[in-house]
């Protein structure tokens, strides 16, 4: 129990990564994610019309995934992917624009800086916030990219089901 107190402790004075803000607020850190993720729009927009350009006339549609780190430390990847008869070609064809963000931590806090949740005491789905956020953002960059509005796929969706408003048609 002592070794359990002491980690509790470790944890909780541990001093937050440079550069990033601890939010333990809802509305803050929602507001926090999207002054984070918005400025990435426009190379986002290069990204998807490059990949819609290089698709290969057999593809069958394009989902959109948002990918958050199970541990729910803030972290996550946006990327892109098509399906078709022959994966591995759509794949290669579309690898170099199917990244579309990606949260990193490093040293100096998050790239880009997004707020962190509190490692304690928040009261909100952090992996299920970043989806629906991040769906909101990725609706732009579609819009932006001028994505097609119908046919098979083009869904956002949320890795293991996160994200209240997921899944959405892209629109």
């Amino acid at each position: 129990m002592n070794a359990l107190r002491r980690l509790l402790r470790k944890l909780v004075s541990a001093p937050a990564p440079l550069g990033a803000d601890i939010v333990s607020d809802e509305a803050l850190y929602r507001s926090g994610l999207r002054e984070a993720i918005w400025p990435q729009m426009g190379a986002a927009v290069m990204k998807v019309q490059h990949l819609l350009a290089g698709l290969p006339d057999d593809t069958e549609g394009v989902d959109i995934g948002i990918h958050p780190d199970p541990e729910q430390s803030g972290s996550f990847t946006v990327m892109a992917h098509v399906f078709g008869p022959d994966l591995y070609a759509l794949n290669k064809a579309v690898e170099p624009y199917r990244e579309l963000l990606c949260v990193r931590m490093t040293g100096a806090g998050p790239v880009p800086p997004v707020p962190l949740p509190a490692p304690f005491g928040v009261d909100f789905a952090t992996n299920d916030i970043i989806c629906d956020v991040a769906a909101d953002w990725v609706t732009e960059v579609w819009f932006h990219a001028d994505g097609p509005l119908s046919g098979a796929g083009n869904v956002i969706f949320g890795e293991e089901g996160y994200g209240a408003s997921l899944p959405r048609k892209l629109a």
